[in-house]
């Protein structure tokens, strides 16, 4: 190191009249009076950082004997440290500084020594160094992102503004590293800035945890300041320690723009898309829009990076164009993925808003999830005057989005008649009542009320509805579910369903008898035919009070399905009743009855039976167990023929006769089933 000898005592009192000194270069002198000021002058050549070096001769005192004064060339005072008597060699932190001239003045400090002195002022050229005074938003240094950035806070009171420019929308966040404190104590504040100096995120850093990362912060493009200082409490706490730090950022179109904190600068929020934010601060409150174009649902997906605490730290809430809550959920710190609750809206514009509930800036992700549909309820319907109107007979979707919803309906009824509600639901593992279906009347008296829980789906009893309006309330009982639920209001005319027998005429005809429906204009019969075949009309009875009909257009040894219904008709349209259950028949001959069967001698057995409409014969069978095989003995070629008599008997022998018809058409028999089996022991 070169050294810079001049007279002790030199007196160069006055910034017009300081020594100058090259950096790097030992320079020597002292204070011969305590009124003594000494100024010197060096240039740097080039943006970078100092560092002074101070020595001084030992002085028996604990207290600072010198004092040590930087200025730049307008005479601007940058920082200044002290010395004190028993501590021989001081080494003061860097301190960033652009190219230029600078002055040093040393005077006494609290106590004065005539003692002589020396110091080097160290010079490191660099381009990532601050350059005080940076002190203001108007003299911030300029800097690029994503670079590492130095600097010193030089006393309580210094302030260091940077300035940097974002060209593209996307993420940002701060890297911040210092030499080590030996402190718990916060020792630096960390803030962002917008173009217009509003403030964006604050954060602190303390001595013992060297490096942090803060963030990340969705922002628009633009020009940022970062501001760094002391920590302003009920007490000052700072540190000269050299600190250095990395702007982030991340082109995206997928983040928050800040600031973002009301209805009226909400970000543009496409649905079914994925956005990221953050929550900067305790306050902070990020807004989101969005629009539809046609009624539907909407959810959304909220997730974050892991917390690690079971603590809601966000908070939810969709907002209609009105700004009125529809919805609100809270997200925990250790639930990193979910779905929430599902809301029927009108087209039209709403909001998102994400808030802090405990708080934490972890970076959350959010996705509103959008379905046009005609059949969900349309929040707020939440009174009679604001109730959705919905159609007999068809299902609408909805759900009780927290414990204080109410989802009402209107509907009108055209003619008298019997409704009902039928209530479902997705499954929810609770056997607890959730919903609590309602029924009101024009003038808002409760007609009808039933409750469902979780594992069961309703259907309420038939109420007879006068023509005119009514209305239907869903709401949470005791407990409550979102999930969605479905419902319709069904309308008949009748409260009562018709049962059907039929039965094979001798004729081989099917005849049908059912039971009366209350006020129907006649009924419907519907035939299928074979297993598993399609319904189709069959006939059309134009007179309530008939209760009967018999097919003759059937086909023997087919099988033949009926159902029936009552419907009503006036000018308005026709009306249905359920239908009954099926009633199944397969067209055959009847089963023949045997009246007679006995030995006529002891070689003669007579087998009499009674006649079988429609039969074109009979064949008698025998056997000589009651269940052992039977053989054909006789056949009868006339229906009228209905005796026959077994000559092929033994004496003292037993056997067992069976009977049944047959039918021939087109050169194929059908048979009737059999008869019961007779025993006869011949004589």
């Amino acid at each position: 190191m070169e050294e810079d000898e001049f007279s002790l005592g030199a007196d160069t009192s006055g910034f017009a009249d300081a020594r100058g000194i090259s950096v790097n270069t030992t320079v020597n002198g002292s204070l011969p009076t305590s009124s003594t000021e000494n100024y010197y002058k060096f240039t740097l050549p080039r943006a970078g950082y100092i560092y002074v070096e101070f020595n001084h001769g030992y002085v028996d005192r604990d207290s600072d004997f010198w004092n040590f004064s930087i200025y730049n060339g307008s005479y601007e005072y940058i920082t200044d440290r002290s010395s004190n008597g028993k501590k021989l060699t001081t080494t003061y932190h860097s301190v960033g500084l652009a190219a230029g001239t600078y002055y040093i003045k040393i005077n006494p400090g609290y106590y004065w020594s005539d003692i002589s002195y020396n110091f080097v002022v160290h010079f490191v050229a660099s381009n990532s160094w601050e350059k005080e005074k940076n002190d203001s938003f108007e003299s911030a240094n300029v800097f690029g992102t994503n670079i590492a950035v130095c600097g010193s806070i030089q006393e309580s009171n210094d302030l260091d503004f940077y300035k940097f420019e974002v060209p593209q929308d996307g993420m940002a966040y701060i890297e911040f590293n210092h030499e080590y404190v030996d402190s718990d104590w916060d020792f630096w504040n960390i803030r962002i800035y917008n173009q217009d100096f509003e403030e964006l995120m604050s954060r602190n850093a303390s001595g013992k945890k060297l490096n942090r990362i803060y963030g990340k912060l969705g922002i628009p493009a633009g020009t940022y300041y970062i501001r760094i200082m002391e920590i302003r409490s009920w007490q000052v706490y700072w540190s000269e320690a050299s600190y250095n730090f990395i702007f982030h950022t991340e082109a995206s179109n997928a983040w928050e723009k800040e600031r973002n904190e009301s209805f009226q600068t909400a970000n543009a929020l496409a649905v079914n898309s994925n956005v990221n934010g953050s929550i900067r601060e305790d306050s902070d409150k990020d807004f989101y829009r969005f629009e539809i174009s046609q009624a539907g649902y909407v959810n959304f997906d909220f997730g974050h990076t892991y917390v690690d605490s079971d603590r809601n730290y966000w908070n939810i809430t969709i907002f209609n164009g009105s700004y009125e809550e529809l919805i609100s959920r809270d997200a925990d710190g250790k639930t990193l993925n979910r779905s929430y609750a599902v809301v029927g809206v009108p087209a039209g514009i709403y909001y998102v808003r994400v808030t802090k509930s405990y708080w934490s800036d972890a970076a959350y992700n959010l996705k509103v999830n959008y379905t046009p549909a005609s059949d969900w309820e349309t929040e707020l319907n939440e009174n009679f005057e604001t109730s959705d109107f919905i159609s007999m007979d068809t299902y609408v979707n909805g759900s009780i989005k927290d414990d204080n919803d109410k989802d009402y309906y209107k509907l009108d009824v055209q003619r008298p008649g019997f409704i009902s509600i039928a209530f479902g639901h997705d499954v929810v593992n609770s056997d607890n009542s959730l919903w609590k279906v309602r029924l009101y009347d024009a003038s808002f008296q409760e007609l009808k009320v039933a409750s469902c829980t979780g594992k069961s789906d309703l259907v309420t009893s038939p109420y007879f509805a006068a023509a005119g309006t009514y209305y239907v309330r869903i709401n949470g009982d005791w407990h409550w579910s979102d999930v969605p639920y479905h419902f319709k209001v069904t309308y008949n005319f009748t409260d009562s369903t018709p049962w059907i027998s039929a039965s094979v005429t001798g004729k081989q005809q099917v005849k049908l008898s059912w039971s009366g429906v209350s006020n129907a204009s006649g009924y419907e019969i519907y035939r299928a035919v074979g297993k598993g075949g399609k319904y189709t009309l069959l006939k059309t009875i134009a007179n309530g009070n008939t209760q009967s009909y018999t097919d003759k257009n059937v086909t023997l040894g087919k099988t033949y399905s009926y159902k029936v219904r009552g419907y009503y008709a006036d000018g308005g349209g026709t009306l249905y009743s359920d239908f009954s259950s099926k009633k199944t028949v397969k067209v055959a001959l009847a089963k023949v009855k045997i009246s007679k069967a006995k030995s006529l001698s002891s070689k003669r057995v007579q087998i009499v039976w009674k006649k079988v409409s429609g039969a074109s014969g009979y064949e008698v069978y025998r056997s000589k167990t009651k269940n052992g095989k039977y053989k054909k003995i006789g056949t009868l070629k006339s229906w009228n023929k209905v005796s026959f008599t077994d000559k092929k008997v033994s004496r003292k022998k037993t056997y067992y006769y069976k009977v049944r018809a047959y039918k021939k058409v087109r050169g194929k028999k059908y048979y009737g089933e059999y008869s019961g089996k007779k025993k006869v022991r011949v004589k």
